[in-house]
Protein backbone atom coordinates (compact mmCIF):
# COMPACT_ATOMS: atom_id res chain seq x y z
CA UNK A 1 0.00 0.00 0.00
CA UNK A 2 2.37 2.21 1.23
CA UNK A 3 4.26 1.52 -2.65
CA UNK A 4 1.33 2.27 -4.20
CA UNK A 5 0.45 5.46 -2.46
CA UNK A 6 4.21 6.33 -3.03
CA UNK A 7 3.74 5.95 -6.69
CA UNK A 8 0.47 7.52 -6.96
CA UNK A 9 1.48 11.19 -5.20
CA UNK A 10 5.02 10.66 -7.57
CA UNK A 11 2.54 10.66 -10.43
CA UNK A 12 0.16 13.02 -9.32
CA UNK A 13 3.41 15.33 -8.77
CA UNK A 14 4.08 15.11 -12.76
CA UNK A 15 0.79 15.54 -13.68
CA UNK A 16 0.70 18.72 -11.89
CA UNK A 17 4.43 20.02 -13.40
CA UNK A 18 2.99 18.92 -16.79
CA UNK A 19 0.37 21.42 -16.20
CA UNK A 20 2.00 23.73 -14.88
CA UNK A 21 4.30 24.03 -17.76
CA UNK A 22 1.63 24.08 -20.08
CA UNK A 23 -0.38 27.16 -18.34
CA UNK A 24 -1.96 29.94 -19.95
CA UNK A 25 -0.23 33.11 -19.64
CA UNK A 26 -2.11 35.92 -18.32
CA UNK A 27 -2.98 38.70 -21.28
CA UNK A 28 -0.65 41.14 -19.86
CA UNK A 29 2.19 38.84 -19.58
CA UNK A 30 1.34 37.55 -23.65
CA UNK A 31 1.41 41.70 -24.33
CA UNK A 32 4.67 42.08 -22.48
CA UNK A 33 6.32 39.27 -24.56
CA UNK A 34 4.14 41.27 -27.86
CA UNK A 35 6.00 44.23 -26.78
CA UNK A 36 9.56 42.83 -26.08
CA UNK A 37 10.10 40.27 -29.00
CA UNK A 38 8.72 43.71 -31.22
CA UNK A 39 5.28 42.10 -32.35
CA UNK A 40 3.30 44.73 -31.02
CA UNK A 41 5.01 47.29 -33.44
CA UNK A 42 5.25 45.24 -36.64
CA UNK A 43 1.66 44.44 -36.23
CA UNK A 44 0.69 48.15 -36.44
CA UNK A 45 2.92 48.31 -39.44
CA UNK A 46 1.16 46.07 -41.66
CA UNK A 47 -2.26 47.72 -41.66
CA UNK A 48 -1.31 50.14 -44.38
CA UNK A 49 -0.45 47.54 -46.47
CA UNK A 50 -3.07 45.22 -45.47
CA UNK A 51 -5.80 48.32 -46.60
CA UNK A 52 -3.45 48.36 -49.79
CA UNK A 53 -3.24 44.81 -50.77
CA UNK A 54 -7.34 44.49 -50.02
CA UNK A 55 -8.27 47.41 -52.65
CA UNK A 56 -5.74 45.64 -54.95
CA UNK A 57 -7.37 42.44 -54.74
CA UNK A 58 -11.13 43.64 -55.38
CA UNK A 59 -10.14 45.44 -58.46
CA UNK A 60 -8.25 42.61 -59.73
CA UNK A 61 -11.24 39.66 -58.95
CA UNK A 62 -13.43 42.22 -60.62
CA UNK A 63 -12.73 44.85 -62.51
CA UNK A 64 -16.38 45.80 -63.15
CA UNK A 65 -17.24 46.38 -59.34
CA UNK A 66 -19.44 49.17 -58.60
CA UNK A 67 -18.34 52.14 -57.09
CA UNK A 68 -20.87 51.06 -53.80
CA UNK A 69 -19.26 48.11 -53.54
CA UNK A 70 -15.72 49.63 -53.96
CA UNK A 71 -16.84 52.29 -51.00
CA UNK A 72 -18.46 49.76 -48.80
CA UNK A 73 -15.13 47.52 -48.99
CA UNK A 74 -12.96 50.51 -48.37
CA UNK A 75 -15.54 50.99 -45.04
CA UNK A 76 -15.54 47.50 -44.02
CA UNK A 77 -11.26 47.37 -44.14
CA UNK A 78 -10.84 50.22 -42.05
CA UNK A 79 -13.10 48.78 -39.89
CA UNK A 80 -11.62 45.46 -38.94
CA UNK A 81 -7.87 46.36 -40.29
CA UNK A 82 -6.61 47.90 -37.19
CA UNK A 83 -3.77 47.49 -34.99
CA UNK A 84 -6.33 47.11 -32.23
CA UNK A 85 -8.19 44.56 -33.64
CA UNK A 86 -5.28 42.76 -34.91
CA UNK A 87 -3.07 42.81 -31.32
CA UNK A 88 -6.28 41.67 -29.69
CA UNK A 89 -6.32 38.91 -31.55
CA UNK A 90 -2.41 37.62 -31.59
CA UNK A 91 -2.37 38.75 -28.04
CA UNK A 92 -4.98 35.77 -26.83
CA UNK A 93 -3.26 33.18 -29.39
CA UNK A 94 -0.04 33.83 -27.57
CA UNK A 95 -1.77 33.80 -23.92
CA UNK A 96 -3.17 30.17 -24.78
CA UNK A 97 -0.31 28.77 -26.51
CA UNK A 98 3.09 30.23 -25.24
CA UNK A 99 4.35 27.81 -21.81
CA UNK A 100 4.77 29.28 -19.06
CA UNK A 101 7.68 27.07 -17.82
CA UNK A 102 9.04 29.21 -21.11
CA UNK A 103 8.55 32.32 -20.12
CA UNK A 104 11.97 33.14 -18.25
CA UNK A 105 14.14 31.70 -21.01
CA UNK A 106 11.97 34.37 -23.40
CA UNK A 107 11.91 37.16 -20.86
CA UNK A 108 16.15 36.98 -20.16
CA UNK A 109 16.81 36.84 -24.11
CA UNK A 110 14.39 39.83 -25.14
CA UNK A 111 15.32 42.31 -22.05
CA UNK A 112 18.76 41.32 -22.96
CA UNK A 113 21.31 43.97 -24.43
CA UNK A 114 21.22 41.48 -27.52
CA UNK A 115 17.43 40.82 -27.92
CA UNK A 116 16.96 44.69 -27.58
CA UNK A 117 19.17 45.13 -30.47
CA UNK A 118 17.86 42.82 -32.47
CA UNK A 119 14.24 43.75 -31.44
CA UNK A 120 15.00 47.34 -32.45
CA UNK A 121 16.83 46.20 -35.91
CA UNK A 122 13.35 44.51 -36.64
CA UNK A 123 11.00 47.48 -35.53
CA UNK A 124 12.88 49.69 -37.56
CA UNK A 125 12.41 47.34 -40.39
CA UNK A 126 9.00 46.84 -40.21
CA UNK A 127 8.71 50.65 -40.25
CA UNK A 128 10.23 51.16 -43.06
CA UNK A 129 8.45 48.08 -44.84
CA UNK A 130 5.11 50.75 -44.10
CA UNK A 131 6.66 53.38 -45.78
CA UNK A 132 8.54 51.63 -48.91
CA UNK A 133 6.95 49.33 -51.13
CA UNK A 134 8.11 45.44 -51.33
CA UNK A 135 10.06 45.43 -54.34
CA UNK A 136 12.44 48.71 -53.48
CA UNK A 137 12.75 46.82 -50.30
CA UNK A 138 13.90 43.64 -51.68
CA UNK A 139 16.16 45.27 -54.45
CA UNK A 140 17.84 46.46 -51.35
CA UNK A 141 18.09 43.35 -49.43
CA UNK A 142 19.13 41.77 -52.40
CA UNK A 143 22.31 44.79 -52.67
CA UNK A 144 23.11 43.99 -49.12
CA UNK A 145 23.32 40.17 -49.47
CA UNK A 146 25.82 39.72 -52.98
CA UNK A 147 27.63 42.26 -51.01
CA UNK A 148 27.69 39.77 -47.81
CA UNK A 149 30.78 37.30 -47.20
CA UNK A 150 30.31 33.70 -47.59
CA UNK A 151 30.24 33.91 -43.57
CA UNK A 152 27.81 36.35 -43.24
CA UNK A 153 25.67 34.63 -46.25
CA UNK A 154 25.78 30.99 -43.88
CA UNK A 155 24.58 33.49 -40.80
CA UNK A 156 21.50 34.76 -42.65
CA UNK A 157 20.85 31.58 -44.13
CA UNK A 158 20.55 29.97 -40.46
CA UNK A 159 18.44 32.62 -39.63
CA UNK A 160 15.41 31.75 -42.42
CA UNK A 161 16.25 28.17 -41.95
CA UNK A 162 15.48 28.46 -37.69
CA UNK A 163 12.54 30.96 -38.47
CA UNK A 164 10.76 28.73 -41.02
CA UNK A 165 10.53 31.55 -42.90
CA UNK A 166 9.48 29.96 -46.30
CA UNK A 167 7.17 27.22 -45.10
CA UNK A 168 5.23 29.49 -42.52
CA UNK A 169 4.75 32.61 -44.62
CA UNK A 170 3.67 29.71 -47.12
CA UNK A 171 0.87 28.61 -44.67
CA UNK A 172 -0.27 32.06 -44.28
CA UNK A 173 -0.63 33.06 -48.13
CA UNK A 174 -2.62 29.70 -48.75
CA UNK A 175 -4.88 30.22 -45.74
CA UNK A 176 -4.83 33.63 -46.69
CA UNK A 177 -5.68 33.35 -50.03
CA UNK A 178 -8.98 31.41 -48.83
CA UNK A 179 -10.29 33.88 -46.42
CA UNK A 180 -9.54 36.78 -48.99
CA UNK A 181 -11.59 34.84 -51.80
CA UNK A 182 -14.94 34.43 -49.03
CA UNK A 183 -14.49 38.37 -48.36
CA UNK A 184 -14.28 39.76 -51.89
CA UNK A 185 -17.58 36.90 -52.20
CA UNK A 186 -19.61 38.24 -49.56
CA UNK A 187 -19.08 42.01 -50.58
CA UNK A 188 -19.46 41.48 -54.32
CA UNK A 189 -22.51 38.92 -53.99
CA UNK A 190 -21.02 37.04 -56.62
CA UNK A 191 -19.81 33.51 -55.60
CA UNK A 192 -16.20 32.22 -55.87
CA UNK A 193 -14.89 31.12 -59.17
CA UNK A 194 -13.71 28.34 -57.24
CA UNK A 195 -14.74 26.53 -53.95
CA UNK A 196 -13.03 26.82 -51.07
CA UNK A 197 -11.94 22.89 -51.10
CA UNK A 198 -10.89 23.54 -54.94
CA UNK A 199 -9.15 26.78 -54.28
CA UNK A 200 -6.92 25.81 -51.12
CA UNK A 201 -6.08 22.64 -53.40
CA UNK A 202 -4.93 24.51 -56.35
CA UNK A 203 -2.87 26.73 -54.06
CA UNK A 204 -1.48 23.56 -52.49
CA UNK A 205 0.06 22.86 -55.93
CA UNK A 206 2.39 25.72 -55.77
CA UNK A 207 3.79 25.07 -52.51
CA UNK A 208 7.14 23.63 -53.24
CA UNK A 209 7.39 26.92 -55.90
CA UNK A 210 5.96 29.35 -52.99
CA UNK A 211 8.17 27.91 -50.38
CA UNK A 212 11.17 28.49 -52.60
CA UNK A 213 10.33 32.33 -53.17
CA UNK A 214 9.68 33.16 -49.65
CA UNK A 215 12.57 31.58 -48.49
CA UNK A 216 14.83 33.70 -50.79
CA UNK A 217 12.23 36.85 -50.14
CA UNK A 218 13.57 36.12 -46.38
CA UNK A 219 17.29 35.67 -46.78
CA UNK A 220 17.43 39.21 -48.60
CA UNK A 221 14.66 40.95 -46.09
CA UNK A 222 17.26 39.34 -43.64
CA UNK A 223 20.05 40.94 -44.76
CA UNK A 224 18.61 43.71 -44.63
CA UNK A 225 16.88 43.88 -41.53
CA UNK A 226 20.08 42.69 -39.86
CA UNK A 227 22.79 44.90 -41.73
CA UNK A 228 23.92 46.65 -38.58
CA UNK A 229 24.06 44.41 -36.40
CA UNK A 230 27.40 42.03 -36.13
CA UNK A 231 27.84 38.40 -37.23
CA UNK A 232 28.64 37.69 -33.57
CA UNK A 233 25.22 38.81 -32.19
CA UNK A 234 22.85 37.73 -35.49
CA UNK A 235 24.36 34.23 -34.59
CA UNK A 236 23.83 34.34 -30.71
CA UNK A 237 20.17 35.37 -32.36
CA UNK A 238 20.10 32.41 -34.01
CA UNK A 239 21.33 30.02 -31.06
CA UNK A 240 17.92 31.10 -29.26
CA UNK A 241 15.90 30.95 -31.70
CA UNK A 242 16.61 27.14 -32.89
CA UNK A 243 16.45 26.79 -28.81
CA UNK A 244 13.06 25.06 -27.33
CA UNK A 245 11.87 28.29 -26.24
CA UNK A 246 12.63 30.27 -28.90
CA UNK A 247 11.26 27.69 -31.41
CA UNK A 248 8.29 27.63 -29.65
CA UNK A 249 7.61 31.20 -29.41
CA UNK A 250 8.40 31.83 -33.29
CA UNK A 251 5.87 29.38 -34.30
CA UNK A 252 3.59 30.67 -32.04
CA UNK A 253 3.96 34.32 -33.02
CA UNK A 254 3.79 33.04 -36.83
CA UNK A 255 0.42 31.39 -35.75
CA UNK A 256 -0.95 34.40 -33.72
CA UNK A 257 -0.13 37.12 -36.59
CA UNK A 258 -1.78 34.33 -39.04
CA UNK A 259 -4.97 34.34 -37.18
CA UNK A 260 -4.91 37.99 -36.56
CA UNK A 261 -4.56 38.17 -40.41
CA UNK A 262 -7.21 35.75 -40.58
CA UNK A 263 -9.88 37.22 -38.12
CA UNK A 264 -9.69 40.37 -40.12
CA UNK A 265 -10.33 39.52 -43.42
CA UNK A 266 -13.18 36.58 -41.81
CA UNK A 267 -15.08 39.91 -40.53
CA UNK A 268 -15.34 41.63 -43.92
CA UNK A 269 -19.14 41.67 -45.07
CA UNK A 270 -20.35 39.99 -41.73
Amino acid sequence: MQGLIRRAAFGATLLLAAAAAHAQLSEAQAEQLMKLSGGWSQIASMVPQMKESFDEGLAKADKDISEAVRQKAKAEAARTFTADRLRATARKTLAEGVRASYTPELLAWYQSADGRRVTQAEERAAEEDSRTDQETRTRAGVAVLQAATPERRQVLLRVVEVTRAGPATTDVVINLGVAVASSLSRLTGKAPPMSETQLRAELETQRPQMVRAFEGLALANAALVYKDLPDELVSSYVSFMAGAAGDHFNDLTNRAIEAALLEAFGAIGR
